[in-house]
């Protein structure tokens, strides 16, 4: 039970990571000067897990 709720923890962080990566990226590619894009996934891990 406890295994199982660390893995979905760790999965949000990964996938929060990589859409950090990917929106990052967007931007720079498109030159649009949107700073905050790559915390986009680090905001939604934060609100999904809240404080720990």
């Amino acid at each position: 039970m406890v295994n199982s709720d660390i893995r979905k923890k760790i999965l949000i962080v990964i996938i929060s990571v990589i859409i950090n990566f990917v929106l990052a990226y967007t931007a720079s590619s498109l030159k649009i000067c949107f700073t905050f894009m790559d915390s986009v996934g680090t905001i939604l891990s934060g609100v999904i897990l809240g404080p720990m």
